[in-house]
């Protein structure tokens, strides 16, 4: 599995200069740097998952989100489910893992299953700002901290904000 940091620095818990220089700067966290020590290790003896490219880590509330590459989360979901057990009981959070460069309806999609999306709509604000409306079929009832949660990952991911309704 590939991911931002050199493989020689996973293993050796010393960072070269540019990967301490990616934690320096803000690019990337220490939760990247934990995680990605995690996947490397983890997924060793799973070829499948050799070309599969871990982007970023984000905490927020009762999640963690990994965002892999593009169109890589559904062979990551098929041979690395262990993988998202195990990181949901080390950090005691549930895991959503979606991919780089998504539509925001794919976005949100993923972000929300496994409710159903009934609609998606543009709300034009009288300042200028827009907000997307997404309206959740009734079938998954989520507690309000969870979608203020997944509110603030839309904001921090794609720069979307969101309010949402239930059908």
């Amino acid at each position: 599995m590939q991911t931002p940091f050199d493989e020689f620095c996973l293993k050796s818990n010393v960072l070269c200069k540019s990967c301490d220089r990616k934690i320096r700067s803000g690019e990337y966290s220490q939760t990247d740097l934990e995680i990605s020590r995690f996947l490397s290790e983890q997924t060793k003896g799973i070829h499948q998952l050799d070309d599969t490219t871990f982007k970023k880590a984000i905490l927020e509330g009762e999640y963690l989100v990994l965002i892999l590459g593009k169109n890589q989360s559904y062979n990551f979901m098929s041979q690395g489910k262990k993988l998202v057990k195990d990181l949901s009981m080390k950090y005691g959070r549930r895991v959503k893992v979606l991919e780089e460069g998504q539509s925001v309806r794919e976005f949100l999609e993923g972000l929300f299953s496994p409710a159903t999306i009934m609609a998606l709509n543009t709300i034009w604000l009288p300042d200028g700002t827009t907000e997307t409306k997404v309206i959740l079929g009734r079938q998954v009832r989520r507690k309000k901290s969870e979608i203020e949660s997944l509110k603030r990952l839309a904001k921090a991911i794609k720069g979307v904000d969101i309010r949402v309704e239930f059908a």
